[in-house]
C-alpha cells in the first residue's frame, strides 16, 4: 500500500478543508450596529461634559434630541423613515443619511430651530446640550473620532475575508451596505482597522453616495445590480441590526437570500454555518 507522504496529506487535507467550503456566498454588512459603534464617552467627550450640566434625565436624552430634530424644517417627504434602535429616525437626519443636505446645511437649520422654539427648551433640556450634540453629530471630523470598532463584528468579517481555496481565491465575495452621511464616510476609511474592513471589501453601497437610504428596497437592488449579485441563483446572506432593514431585504423575495437580525454574534454565526459559509 502506498502512503501519502506530508506534503501530500497537507494538499489533501487543503482540498477536502475547501471542498467544505466551496458553498461560496455573497456576505453583506451593515455598517453601524455590525461592524463599527459608537463609544459613548468618547460622545460626550467632543459633546464638552460640562454642556450636560442642569440636565438630569439621560436616559432620556436620545428622544428629546429626536423630538427637537423634529421641529427642524425638512424638504423631504420619506414614505418609510430609516431607523435607529427601532425608532423611527426625524426627516432631517434621514436626509443627512440620504446625501440631501449636507452638514453645514443642517447645521443651519437646527440654529434656526433653537432660535424659533423657546417653549421646548424651558419644556426638555437646555438649549446649549442641544446645540453642542448636534455640532458634534454634523462636525464630520468630531462625529468620527467617537466611532469604534466592533470586536466581534471585526472578528466575523476577518473570518469570512480569509477563508479561500487552495488557489488563494477567497471563498465568499463581501460587500458593505450601510446607511452612513457622505462627509464623514471620507473620514471614515482612515481609522486603521475600519479603514482595513472598507478596503478589503469587494464593493460598498453607502446611502449618502447614493442618495437613497435603508429600508428602501431601491438601495438593496442597486448594490446588487452594481456589483452582478443575482440574489435568486447565488447564496447571498445580508446581516443587519435594524428589523426594519431585515424585513425590507425579506420583502425582495430572492429565493437564495438569507437575512441575517445581528442582536447577538453569537445567532450569527451559528446560522453561518447552518449555512455551510463559515466552519
Amino acid at each position: 500500500m502506498k502512503y501519502l507522504n506530508f506534503t501530500q496529506q497537507i494538499l489533501l487535507f487543503t482540498l477536502l478543508l475547501t471542498s467544505y467550503l466551496s458553498f461560496s456566498a455573497n456576505i453583506i454588512f451593515d455598517l453601524n450596529g455590525v461592524l463599527v459603534k459608537s463609544h459613548t464617552l468618547s460622545s460626550v467627550w467632543q459633546i464638552g461634559p460640562t454642556n450636560f450640566f442642569g440636565y438630569y434625565n439621560p436616559l432620556h436624552f436620545e428622544t428629546y434630541l429626536y423630538d427637537f430634530l423634529q421641529l427642524c424644517e425638512s424638504d423631504h417627504q420619506f414614505e418609510i423613515l430609516a431607523e435607529h434602535k427601532g425608532q423611527p429616525l426625524p426627516p432631517i437626519l434621514c436626509e443627512w443619511l440620504n446625501g440631501t443636505k449636507t452638514c453645514a446645511e443642517i447645521l443651519e437649520r437646527i440654529s434656526s430651530a433653537i432660535e424659533n422654539n423657546p417653549i421646548f427648551f424651558q419644556q426638555y433640556c437646555p438649549k446649549k446640550l442641544i446645540r453642542s450634540t448636534t455640532n458634534f453629530m454634523f462636525t464630520p471630523e468630531k462625529f468620527i473620532k467617537s466611532i469604534r470598532i466592533n470586536k466581534k463584528g471585526y472578528r466575523l468579517f476577518k473570518k469570512c475575508r480569509k477563508l479561500s481555496y487552495h488557489t488563494g481565491q477567497p471563498v465568499h465575495k463581501i460587500f458593505i451596505l450601510s446607511n452612513w452621511d457622505a462627509e464623514s464616510y471620507q473620514l471614515l476609511k482612515n481609522k486603521s482597522k475600519i479603514g482595513y474592513m472598507l478596503h478589503a471589501a469587494d464593493g460598498h453601497i453607502i446611502s449618502g453616495n447614493v442618495h437613497l437610504i435603508k429600508p428602501d428596497p431601491a438601495i438593496y437592488e442597486l448594490l446588487f445590480e452594481t456589483y452582478n449579485i443575482d440574489p435568486d441563483k447565488e447564496t447571498t446572506v445580508y446581516i443587519d441590526d435594524e428589523l426594519i432593514n431585515i424585513r425590507a431585504a425579506d420583502s425582495l423575495n430572492k429565493k437564495h437570500m438569507y437575512n441575517l437580525h445581528c442582536t447577538s454574534f453569537t445567532e450569527v454565526k451559528k446560522q453561518l454555518r447552518i449555512l455551510n459559509i463559515i466552519p
